[in-house]
């Protein structure tokens, strides 16, 4: 059986603890309760604000099962796991016979909840803490999960070829099902957004992509110049379109295009492979992957023509925390980095797991992160305390909240 070591960082500040109960489903109950007794979700809520909560989503395995090997991947049992306060608040069985996964990328953190999406037949499941809040037709990978007060927003792609999917609450808004998503669903002047290409044309001589802007359910052509060879981003940043590019003829890759304008952000003789607008304070970042000549590939970090980060490697990435930045090296050999503008350097020993998606969390001046590290037992870290985290498995998300 492998063990690993769970840290939760918090950078900064700590966090002051409590708990309150969560909307748990037939299958999912509170740590600590009897199996017959759920809370019901339709509690009062209390008078007195309650503090900020850090919560921390895992996946969880059998004690006998070395889930580092996984030799059964996809066929054992296991449970999605949710600590607050490095308290275990919520446990769901996932695994064969439930239309819940230890995929990391079908769970998230949101509101305080474990939502989650899974597949039943030709539908699609959302469920909150386990329990169902609505299904709808079609088998559908979510690509963006947001709340939107009492609402659920997703953007979903279709699993078997394209198709695009924007929903309220599982009620369709708008879709394409010769679509395929760029980039995330969000929110700019109180409108929701997103953008997606379409390919036009059968034959791979004739084929070529269309582009698209969705705002609030209505699809609006993005005229793309002649000379634009590949499109890696489309956003709508302070009502204002941008768009990341490589240029035919060129040899700098990427540029950020604004209308007319254009900012050559890559270095000469590499080619950008993918890369992401990321809106910021009175600027805009661009995160993104680069290869040079001799194969070598870099994670980058742009704000206009200023190179922020630049770490060659197998495994780099970097992570936007709001107005910071995360930088993540993760490799066999020399295992795990993580460092920003905001924190140290840290390191952990191979083989480890960090998830760039969820591992990591910003909020004003604070700063969490959490990653997995082989050969030790479970525990966490909280601004400078020990803690355990009693589980057999690997952390995949963390948050805060309210």
């Amino acid at each position: 059986m492998g063990k690993y070591l769970t840290f939760i960082a918090i950078i900064l500040l700590a966090v002051s603890a409590g708990c309150e109960p969560l909307d748990l489903g037939i299958e999912a109950r509170r740590h600590g309760e009897p199996s017959g007794e759920r809370t019901s979700g339709r509690e009062k809520p209390q008078t007195t604000k309650a503090d900020t909560f850090v919560y921390v989503s895992g996946v969880e395995f059998p004690e006998s099962y070395d889930w580092a090997v996984d030799s059964a991947f996809g066929n054992v049992s296991s449970k999605l796991v949710l600590f607050r306060d490095g308290v275990r608040v919520c446990e769901i069985p996932a695994g064969p016979g439930t239309v819940f996964s230890a995929d990391p990328d079908m769970h998230r953190i949101a509101g305080g909840h474990l939502w989650t999406d899974g597949l039943s037949g030709t539908k699609t499941v959302i469920c909150s803490d386990g329990r169902e809040k609505f299904r709808f037709k079609g088998r559908e990978s979510i690509c963006s999960f947001v709340l939107d007060g009492e609402d659920v927003l997703t953007l979903g792609a279709a699993r078997d070829g394209p198709g695009v999917f924007f929903r309220r609450n599982g009620d369709l808004v708008f879709s394409d099902e010769k679509g395929r998503c760029i980039g995330p669903l969000y929110r700019d002047g109180g409108r929701w957004y997103f953008a997606y290409r379409r390919t036009v044309g059968e034959a791979a001589s004739i084929a070529r992509d269309e582009y698209f802007i969705v705002e609030d359910g209505i699809s609006l052509p993005v005229e793309m110049p002649s000379d634009v060879e590949k499109v890696f981003d489309i956003r709508i940043v302070g009502g204002t379109l941008y768009m990341v590019v490589n240029v035919k003829g060129s040899s700098v890759s990427p540029y950020l295009v604004q209308g007319a304008s254009r900012t050559a952000m890559g270095s000469a003789g590499r080619v950008a492979l993918d890369c992401s607008i990321v809106p910021r304070s009175g600027n805009i970042w661009v995160t993104g992957h680069a290869k040079d000549g001799k194969g070598t590939v870099y994670a980058n970090l742009w704000e206009k023509s200023k190179v922020l980060v630049n770490r060659g490697g197998v495994g780099s990435s970097v992570v936007p925390l709001g107005e910071n930045y995360l930088v993540v090296s993760n490799d066999a050999t020399s295992g795990l980095s993580l460092s920003g503008n905001r924190i140290g350097n840290i390191t952990v020993p191979p083989p480890s797991k960090f998830f760039t998606e969820g591992g990591s969390f910003c909020s004003g001046n604070r700063i969490l992160l959490v990653w997995t590290e082989c050969g030790k037992n479970s525990c966490g870290w909280d601004g400078g305390e020990v803690r355990n985290l009693e589980i057999n498995g690997f952390l995949t998300g963390v948050s805060l909240w309210p």
